[in-house]
């Protein structure tokens, strides 16, 4: 696979992995009866990316070329706004 297609991988995960998040916010700020009434949302195969985008764990990466780093560091910017560590 190619850097291009690694890329987009990863943010298609990303992407599932926030839309998981924001589905688990709804369903934690909803009334109890709508709790009662819906299973919370679970998707195993996002679970880690979840907790990565809550900042509950970190994400180590190594890179060989240039434009893999900026790409990580663009990344990694985007996840600490997303999890709340910046504005």
């Amino acid at each position: 696979m190619s850097r291009l297609g690694s890329a987009w991988v990863m943010r298609h995960r990303l992407e599932q992995a926030r839309a998981l998040v924001d589905a688990q916010d709804a369903w934690c700020t909803a009334s109890g009866a709508t709790q009662r009434s819906t299973p919370f949302p679970q998707a195993r195969e996002n679970e880690s990316l979840a907790a990565l985008l809550r900042g509950e764990v970190k994400l180590n990466t190594h890179c060989y070329l240039t434009q893999d780093f900026e790409s990580q560091c663009a990344r990694s910017l985007w996840l600490q706004q997303r999890a709340g560590l910046i504005d």
